[in-house]
């Protein structure tokens, strides 16, 4: 078996799960599996944050291979497709590195994402549930999820043109919570408590849950560099999200605003 193609094939399994949002523990075992099925020897891993590196083989025969890890996301159904490759390779239907690299290129080129519409639909319900269920009225929770729908097309619309994700949450937690708080002023006169808290659960939508879960579980079961990593992450995105709030609730509160 060829180990520089061995090496390789490892090697972009590995980024794919990482930029998918897979947890460390599963990154690892999925490409140790795959590694032993094909009897790969000397098998070195490391996964960081920033770059996937695999060497494989022994003296003169070993290879080692570096993936960049730019961004890491979120999609569950590109996890599920490649956890289902490696399980082909498990059962010895695919031993051979060269088609497992090009399975690999076949999952990259087919749509695993989700229908966005629905997203945004789903998520501004989300919001407006929120706020009916910490005890705002319909027009709060309906205030809300008008918000949540522009905070998300503000947050769809600014990553597809390449924006910073920290200056993204800035900007869509401050423009969503913002037109929550007016609509339910100016829209639907609601007290400027009830405009605070549509605006607030409309931000909600910003927490990033599933990094700062994968940060936790890469923490308790070993991985402490990169779950450390994670969590900042997160952290840094929560601390964006909160900035905007704050700006719409210190323009919620002026006088100038309980004036209209």
């Amino acid at each position: 078996m060829d180990t520089a193609l061995t090496a390789k094939a490892l090697c972009a399994l590995a980024h794919d799960l990482t930029v998918s949002g897979a947890e460390t523990r599963l990154i690892v075992q999925s490409v140790k599996e795959v590694a032993a099925d094909w009897q790969v020897p000397d098998l070195a891993l490391g996964v960081t944050s920033t770059g996937i590196t695999v060497q494989a083989g022994q003296g003169a025969d070993s290879c080692c291979c570096f993936a960049e890890v730019k961004e890491i996301g979120i999609n569950m159904s590109a996890v599920r497709a490649l956890h289902r490759l490696c399980l082909t390779v498990k059962s010895g239907e695919l031993s051979d590195p060269s088609v497992f690299l090009q399975r690999l290129q076949e999952l990259k080129s087919q749509p695993q994402g989700y229908d966005q519409r629905l997203i945004v639909l789903l998520e501004s319900i989300a919001a407006g549930a929120f706020a009916y269920l910490n005890g705002g009225g319909l027009k709060c929770a309906l205030a809300a999820m008008l918000g949540g729908l522009l905070l998300m097309l503000l947050r769809l619309i600014m990553l597809r043109r390449g924006f910073f994700s920290s200056f993204v949450f800035v900007v869509a937690a401050f423009g969503g919570s913002l037109t929550a708080a007016a609509l339910g002023r100016l829209g639907f006169n609601i007290p400027p408590e009830d405009c605070a808290l549509a605006a607030t659960c409309c931000t909600l939508l910003l927490v990033p849950g599933f990094p700062l879960m994968n940060g936790f579980l890469d923490v308790f079961k070993g991985y402490v560099d990169i779950g450390i990593n994670r969590l900042f992450r997160g952290s840094v995105l929560i601390i964006c999200a909160a900035i905007g709030l704050i700006g719409t609730l210190y323009l919620i509160y002026l006088p100038l605003w309980e004036g209209i």
